[in-house]
């Protein structure tokens, strides 16, 4: 079974948007992960932003917007949340990431995310 690490050399798309990366010059290389973000998704998103995709979607899959954001509602589903958690279900800290991962799923970037948090 081949490593992630040796996988994740040969990759020349974009960890966050999945595109092709063409030119390797202005890419975003993670301190902690060897997947890069091409040259756009580096000028988009901070590099706090940036570190919270690239291992979110190593961990969970996917990519960022892979679905229309039109079918998923960050409020309803926050709500929904708050809802399960004050009827005392303990996993909240998972419920969170995995709310989190959808949200990137539908093109809602983390800063977007954490400000409804608040």
């Amino acid at each position: 079974m081949k490593s992630v690490t040796k996988i994740l050399k040969h990759n020349n798309q974009c960890g966050i948007c999945n595109n092709k990366i063409d030119n390797s010059m202005n890419i975003y290389t993670s301190k902690f992960i060897p997947i890069p973000a091409c040259e756009e998704c580096s000028r988009k998103y901070s590099d706090e932003d940036l570190e919270i995709m690239l291992n979110m979607f190593l961990a969970y899959g996917g990519y960022f917007g892979q679905f229309p954001q039109e079918h998923f509602s960050l409020k309803k589903s926050l709500n929904n949340m708050r809802q399960i958690r004050r009827a005392g279900v303990e996993q909240a800290e998972e419920m969170n990431i995995l709310l989190l991962h959808t949200a990137l799923l539908h093109g809602i970037p983390p800063h977007q995310y954490f400000s409804e948090l608040e």
